[in-house]
C-alpha cells in the first residue's frame, strides 16, 4: 500500500499473481477493519459455531454483521461455509434418478438461471444444481449452447 497507494488496486492487483483488483481491495479493507491476520485459515469447530449462533441471532442475508462475530472470516467466506456446509434447509446427499431428471427438465425449460432452476429442486441451491448439470449433461441429450 506505501508503494502504490490506496486508489490503484489494479497496479497494486498487477503484483498480487492470482488476485483481482477487487480481491485485493477487500482483503485490505476487512484486514484493517477485522483486524485480521490471515484470511485463508481453516475454519475451526469454534468458528463453525460461532457462525450458527450469529445466523440464529440475524438471519441468512446479512453477512457484513455475521462476519464481524466470526473472527477472521470474511462475508464471502462465511455466507459459503453457511450455504456449503451448515445451512439445515439444504440436501447434502446423493442425488436420485428422479433428481437428475426434474433438474435436466427444469435447466431445458428454464435455462441456465441457477437460482430459478434451484427453487424447484426442495433444498438444493444453485451452485449444486449448476455443478450436478455440468456432470451430467452429456448423459442427456439436451440441445443447446451448455
Amino acid at each position: 500500500m506505501e508503494t502504490f497507494g490506496e486508489a490503484d488496486w489494479g497496479l497494486i492487483a498487477s503484483q498480487v499473481p492470482g488476485r483481482t483488483a477487487n480481491q485485493c481491495r477487500n482483503n485490505w479493507k476487512y484486514g484493517r477493519t477485522h483486524h485480521v491476520q490471515k484470511l485463508d485459515e481453516p475454519w475451526t469447530d469454534k468458528d463453525r459455531e460461532r457462525l450458527k449462533l450469529a445466523v440464529d441471532r440475524f438471519g441468512s442475508k446479512k453477512w457484513t454483521l455475521i462476519s464481524e462475530f466470526v473472527v477472521g472470516k470474511t462475508p464471502a467466506q462465511c455466507r459459503m461455509e453457511w450455504n456449503e456446509k451448515l445451512d439445515p434447509g439444504v440436501k447434502r446427499g446423493a442425488w436420485s434418478g428422479k433428481e437428475l431428471d426434474q433438474l435436466m427438465e427444469r435447466v431445458e425449460t428454464i435455462m441456465m438461471d441457477w437460482r430459478e432452476v434451484a427453487k424447484g429442486m426442495n433444498g438444493r441451491t444453485p451452485e449444486q444444481c449448476r455443478l450436478r448439470f455440468q456432470i451430467n449433461r452429456e448423459l442427456y441429450y439436451i440441445q443447446g449452447d451448455y
